[in-house]
Parts: C-alpha cells; sequence; structure tokens
C-alpha cells in the first residue's frame, strides 16, 4: 500500500484478512482514532461495472446507516476513505476504504475453529448478538450474513456485530453456496429469494449450533447444507451429548421450517435466551475419533472419554477424581457398542451431572 495516495493521513499496518469474499481486512492507523480497522470492498468474480458501482454505493449507504444505528454491540463505522484517482482516471473507479472499530480480540472463528465453547460463553455471546441485531432491525436494516467470523469481541470480551449489510439478496445463495455457510440460508429464501428478519434468525440460529459444537464436530456430522431447502434441516442436526434439552429445543425453534413457529423476531430470542442454562460448565475437544470433556466441581475432577473405531464401534468412560484424597471412581464400558447405545448413555451421565 502507498500511504502518500490517500486522500486522509489513514496508514496500513498490517493485514488481517485477505482471504475474504467480499473485502479484505487490514489494521490501521487513523490520525484521529488511532487503531484501526480498514476493509476494502473486491469486486465479486462475474460482477459487471454496474453492479459493482451498485454494491460500492450500498455499502456507503450501509454505513450511514449504521452510524444513526450506532450501538455497543455493533461495530462502529468511523469515516470512509477513497483512494485518489490518477490523473486521467475517473475517482468512481477508486477503491473505497472502509474504517471501523478495532476489535482487540478478533472474530469468533478462532474460538469456534477450536471449539466447542462453554455454554456459558455461547450465552453470553448470543446475548450481545440478539442485542445488537434489536437495534439492526429497529432502523430496519438485515444482516444477511451472521456467523462466527462477522462476530468480533472488543477488549471487554463483549461481541459485537461485524460485516453487515454487504451481501444483497441478489448475491446472497452464490456467497453461502461458495463460503461453505448455504445452511445459514433459511428454507424460505430457496423459495421466495428473499431475506428478512426471521432469515436472520435462522442464521442466529446456526451460528449458535457451530460456536456449541466447533468446527470440527460440524465438519465431522453436520448434514449436507443442500439439505436447509427441503425442510426438516434441524431434526437431521447431531448434538454432542453433554448439550442441554433446553438448548436444542432453543436452536431449533431459530430453525423451524415454518416462520410462524419460528422465533419472530430477536426479542423472542432474548427472552428464549434467559432461560438456558450454563451449568455444569464442560471444556471439550472434539478430534477426529474421539471426544474429551473436563471439569473440576465440589473437590472433584470429572474426565469423560467418547472415543469410536469405526461408525458402528463406539465407546465411553468416565473418571471421576477426588482432589482431596484422590480416590477414582469409573463409568462407562471398555467394549466397542452401537453409537445409539453409547450416546444415549452419555446423555444420561451429563444430564445426571449438577
Amino acid at each position: 500500500m502507498n500511504n502518500t495516495e490517500l486522500i486522509s493521513e489513514l496508514k496500513f499496518v498490517r493485514p488481517l484478512s485477505t482471504d475474504g469474499y467480499f473485502s479484505d481486512v487490514y489494521e490501521g492507523d487513523d490520525p484521529i482514532h488511532g487503531l484501526v480497522a480498514v476493509k476494502i470492498p473486491k469486486r465479486l468474480p462475474g460482477e459487471t461495472d454496474r453492479q459493482w458501482q451498485a454494491r460500492k454505493t450500498e455499502l456507503l449507504q450501509e454505513g450511514q446507516r449504521l452510524k444513526v444505528a450506532e450501538d455497543s454491540r455493533i461495530v462502529r463505522v468511523l469515516h470512509v476513505v477513497r483512494k485518489r484517482a490518477p490523473v486521467g482516471e475517473v475517482q468512481d473507479e477508486q477503491p473505497i476504504y472502509l474504517v471501523l472499530e478495532f476489535c482487540q480480540g478478533g472474530s469468533l472463528l478462532a474460538e469456534y475453529k477450536a471449539g466447542p465453547l462453554p455454554l456459558r460463553r455461547v450465552r453470553a455471546i448470543a446475548g450481545d448478538v440478539c442485542l445488537g441485531m434489536q437495534v439492526l432491525h429497529n432502523r430496519g436494516m438485515l444482516h444477511r450474513d451472521i456467523k462466527p467470523g462477522n462476530i468480533l469481541i472488543d477488549c471487554n470480551g463483549r461481541a459485537k456485530i461485524g460485516d453487515f449489510g454487504l451481501v444483497t439478496d441478489q448475491i446472497a445463495y452464490g456467497y453461502a453456496s461458495g463460503a461453505g455457510y448455504l445452511d445459514h440460508l433459511a428454507p424460505e429464501y430457496f423459495t421466495q429469494d428473499l431475506t428478512s428478519q426471521q432469515t436472520d434468525v435462522w442464521a442466529f440460529g446456526m451460528t449458535v449450533y457451530r460456536l456449541l459444537h466447533g468446527h470440527n464436530w460440524y465438519t465431522l456430522f453436520s448434514p449436507s447444507p443442500d439439505l436447509v431447502q427441503y425442510g426438516g434441516y434441524s431434526d437431521k442436526l447431531r448434538w454432542l451429548p453433554h448439550i442441554p434439552r433446553q438448548w436444542r429445543r432453543f436452536v431449533k425453534r431459530a430453525l423451524h421450517d415454518d416462520v410462524d413457529r419460528r422465533y419472530h423476531d430477536f426479542v423472542e430470542v432474548a427472552v428464549g435466551l434467559q432461560d438456558l442454562p450454563t451449568t455444569p460448565e464442560w471444556q471439550c475437544k472434539v478430534s477426529n475419533t474421539s471426544v474429551t470433556w473436563q471439569r473440576e466441581a465440589r473437590s472433584n475432577r470429572f474426565v469423560v472419554l467418547w472415543e469410536w473405531k469405526s461408525p458402528l464401534r463406539h465407546r465411553w468412560n468416565a473418571e471421576t477424581v477426588s482432589l482431596r484424597s484422590g480416590r477414582k471412581r469409573y463409568q462407562g464400558s471398555t467394549a466397542w457398542r452401537s453409537p445409539r447405545v453409547v450416546i444415549g448413555e452419555l446423555e444420561a451421565y451429563f444430564s445426571s451431572q449438577k
């Protein structure tokens, strides 16, 4: 980047993300705001001159509306910078630099890939996102692209919504399909080609499911995203055994095919979040052949292992260790058995833990 070609004194420090579908993101140094994030929209493959200019205009309008909708749970738009056109070129053909609030915690993408996240963490994040979405919807704006990578964490650990308004109805399918988020499009999108407040609710539900399970589990066991359009997608989801029934019902309602039975808006979503349990707080890791859980409570350490040799050969065991006496107690079985039996026993074990 040649900083002398910028209209302002904004300087680029280092790239933060240069593999985004819609834009690249850099860490920047702004003379007024200090550390900032700089988003540079990219022209999409096959996009005509008219479509590209229309999308840049929409980006500017979206930024203006977000200034009006400013909220502590939405990444702030600080200002817009245009690169100065060389002599003989049209200024409108030059890139736009969207200058945003810098979120020191980065996006949730890294946590999601390392996941699953603990229940308490997911509920806190979901609560922040829910409040931010209420603000957007109250201002007549849709997000259209709720996912872990578009949720950022500030220096206080608060979740903020980012990357809003860059996906239009016309390109939503192509983006979601290419970026691996086709299951974040609600089934009515496939029949009506339109997004709405309730398609945002659907994407929110899929995001909560992803955070609860992490990328490894999602990659191994999630149903094909192509099945969303045929209905019943939430019934095909596979759940980690420690996820309580209340959480499963919450996600399934957010993913209901019938919009009249889905959460109507994020006010209803917030009410649903309030009663979700956050304990016991298991630390969970998922590999290609096993899942492990650990936690400490009441002077005991609990360690659970679920492993599989093949789709039909599973087993599990749980070890409870007294941190005072060192005494150990075991549950489970060393014999390989069917996944249905093992998952049922694991669900019963986790349900018994308080």
